[in-house]
């Protein structure tokens, strides 16, 4: 009758003493994992601050070893930061040895070491770079050669306007850029002139307004847009306009919206109405600078919270005083551009700021640029919208499109 008794307890310690092996195991498994991770640690923390191993006992680069070193790099910003400091050191004979060594990567580590080897060229011999890597090119679009060959003849025409010319030129004349695109044009040459020409636009308007004018006005447009992608200094924001105006005019409004887009996004509206009052712009300027620049602020408030009414009324006086009458055009451009993110709340402040207005200005620029699928997924928010215009005939004309 005591074996009833017993054998619960006994039972209790039996998986007593299989749960704590259990975790006895899993104890030991997880010191093994801590200390690998000790490791890794004390590898990345050694890799971030340490020297570069520039010698052997040869006297040579241990080019092994900096491969080795770009890998680990590769993974850690601060790592990769070193690297690149001390590959900077090197000379440009150092430089150029490097990148025979790893002309043909054998491991992903040769592959990152031969990027910062041609970075670290770029920054000190850039023609050097030029004549280095045109020879590798294959012309694709999606060649990463060609946004190596662009960053060195940035840094060319930056530090040598006229050499940097003379360069393209003779590479022009050797009849380098013979491989083309099924359009007839070199993705290569396309990628070194747009480079050239945003440098001397910076460093010498005149060498570039001489070679904008030689190229078709689509390709100035092109180049000069090349340009106005990045915020332009105060000093030459008026030489850019009026270069747009004179080299590429069915594309200047266009071209100075673009540049106010990105002084919004660089400096906000202030910096805009400091541009448009510079370069003395028209009111064709204006009004399209607004409409884009007030999208773009608009857009950089919503990624930090949720566009309110007073945010739309902010910017409706702001375009109200740079460009009287763009209002309503602007503010249905920008909605249409915070649609992607919330299309209800988009669609339903569209509706309340219709209410206020004489037109349907503000609808017609919010429905403009939507897709058909933009259509189907929102068929009911659009709707909606649409029947709130007043001009019978605009809006059988939308809902005709919507069935």
């Amino acid at each position: 009758m005591k074996v009833p008794v017993l054998l619960p307890p006994l039972l209790a310690l039996a998986l007593s003493a299989w749960w704590l092996g259990g975790r006895s195991v899993v104890l030991t498994q997880l010191e093994s994992y801590t200390e690998i991770l000790r490791k890794r640690i004390a590898e990345v923390r050694h890799d971030g601050h340490a020297e570069v191993d520039r010698q052997d006992e040869g006297g040579k680069l241990v080019w092994t070893k900096l491969s080795a070193q770009a890998l680990r790099a590769n993974q850690t910003s601060v790592g990769f930061a070193k690297l690149r400091a001390r590959l900077a050191e090197l000379s440009t004979d150092e430089l150029l040895a490097g990148l025979e060594k790893t002309s043909e990567p054998t491991s992903f580590g040769d592959g990152v070491l031969k990027e910062l080897l041609i970075e670290a060229l770029i920054k000190k011999e850039p023609k050097l770079a030029l004549d280095r890597l045109i020879g590798e090119s294959d012309d694709s679009d999606r060649n990463v050669i060609n946004y190596q060959l662009a960053s060195a003849m940035r840094e060319f025409a930056t530090k040598d306007p006229a050499g940097a010319g003379a360069w393209f030129d003779q590479a022009v004349a050797d009849g380098v850029f013979k491989v083309k695109r099924l359009d007839g044009l070199s993705a290569a040459r396309e990628e070194l002139e747009a480079a050239m020409v945003a440098s001397l636009l910076s460093s010498d308007p005149i060498a570039a307004a001489e070679r904008l004018k030689a190229m078709p006005e689509d390709s100035r447009a092109a180049k000069i847009n090349d340009y106005a992608n990045r915020p332009i200094g105060k000093d030459q924001q008026a030489a850019f306009a009026t270069m747009a105006r004179e080299l590429s005019p069915k594309s200047a409004t266009s071209l100075i919206a673009n540049q106010a887009t990105q002084l919004a996004g660089e400096g906000g509206l202030a910096a805009v109405s400091e541009f448009l009052t510079r370069i003395e712009a028209t009111g064709a300027e204006r009004a399209r600078a607004a409409e884009s620049a007030a999208s773009r602020q608009l857009a950089e408030q919503a990624r930090k919270a949720a566009i309110k009414p007073d945010d739309i009324d902010t910017m409706r006086r702001w375009v109200a005083t740079e460009a009287p009458g763009s209002e309503d055009r602007a503010t249905g451009y920008a909605l249409n551009r915070l649609a992607w993110k919330d299309f209800p709340t988009a669609a339903e402040l569209v509706m309340k700021y219709h209410e206020g207005c004489d037109g349907d200005e503000i609808v017609k620029s919010f429905l403009e640029g939507f897709s058909e699928s933009d259509a189907e997924r929102h068929r009911d928010e659009i709707r909606a919208v649409v029947e709130k215009i007043r001009d019978e005939a605009l809006r059988n004309a939308y809902l005709r499109e919507l069935e």
